[in-house]
């Protein structure tokens, strides 16, 4: 039937041609394709980087908590038995139960630690801002900080240098709580046996008020400057093995300090070539 209709097909061999320089329909909808595409990519690698960060940090953290749980509650355990079975005799009972004591204190601070920094995470941190006279910090760091110093056989010195009137406007609290970890770790890790002595040095400097807790141990290995203020991290455990704790003492004093407006690094020590000198920073306005 079509054979004897009176028409003929010619093709068009020529394509429509598009003036130079002229954007198309289909060009837009090329290019939004590949927008498209490079972002849910750029998305997922995102994505896959953040979970697998969580995953680390929730295994960091579970191991942490579970290794340093293992001892004190061992030795609950243990004692607790000999104790409820009368295998402790007068003379020794004391002794088992300041033990037990100590183990209830380590297990308060282990649990005190990971609350607080689950409320940094979620900025949850409260702060009480207060004029503060920094001879009066001073003198409650030397109270709550040397008795912890005499386990450890360290003497703890204290350096103004012309501080002691000037105030500040910051939350007290948590000042000593960062210079008291800085102490503590000063006598896990810094204890010189020729020269068993924590300074702490007050001094003021480009608008801000510096505390520097400095001591004459092995310093801070090369390996862990770069991490030694993220959370889990327990300074060198294999010189000093036995000194307890999780690792969040550090990271939660640099996010107190950033809290506060202020600042916490680890310096190099220009005086010596041996030990570490950690600095806050807070602003004096």
């Amino acid at each position: 039937v079509l054979g004897v209709i009176p028409a003929q097909f010619v093709p068009n061999v020529d394509p429509p041609q598009l003036a130079a320089g002229t954007w198309s329909g289909t060009h837009t909808m090329l290019l939004a394709g590949w927008i498209g595409s490079v972002l849910l990519l750029v998305l997922g690698a995102l994505g896959i980087r953040s979970l697998v960060s969580l995953t680390e940090r929730r295994t960091q953290f579970a191991y942490a908590v579970t290794h340093e749980l293992r001892t004190p509650l061992t030795t609950f355990r243990l004692y607790t038995d000999m104790l409820a079975q009368g295998l402790v005799n007068d003379a020794d009972r004391q002794g088992y139960l300041d033990t037990l004591n100590q183990e209830s204190r380590r297990l308060a601070d282990l649990v005190s630690g990971v609350l607080e920094y689950s409320r940094v995470e979620n900025d949850r941190v409260p702060l009480n801002r207060q004029p503060c006279r920094i001879g009066d910090v001073l003198d409650a760091v030397r109270d709550d900080c040397a008795p912890r110093c005499e386990p450890a056989e360290v003497r703890l010195e204290i350096e103004p240098n012309g501080t002691a009137d000037t105030i500040i406007d910051t939350d007290r609290h948590h000042v000593m709580q960062i210079i008291g970890n800085l102490v503590d770790n000063a006598c896990k890790y810094g204890r010189d046996p020729d020269d068993p002595v924590v300074r702490i040095e007050a001094h003021e400097g480009n608008g801000q008020l510096h505390f520097d807790v400095i001591d004459h141990g092995p310093g801070v290995p090369a390996r862990l400057r770069n991490t030694i203020f993220e959370p889990y991290q327990r300074g060198d455990v294999e010189s000093v093995p036995a000194t307890g704790g999780i690792g969040l003492g550090l990271a939660l004093s640099k996010s107190w300090a950033k809290l506060l407006g202020g600042q916490l690094e680890l310096l190099s020590n220009a005086r010596s070539p041996r030990g570490a000198r950690f600095r806050l920073s807070l602003p004096l306005t």
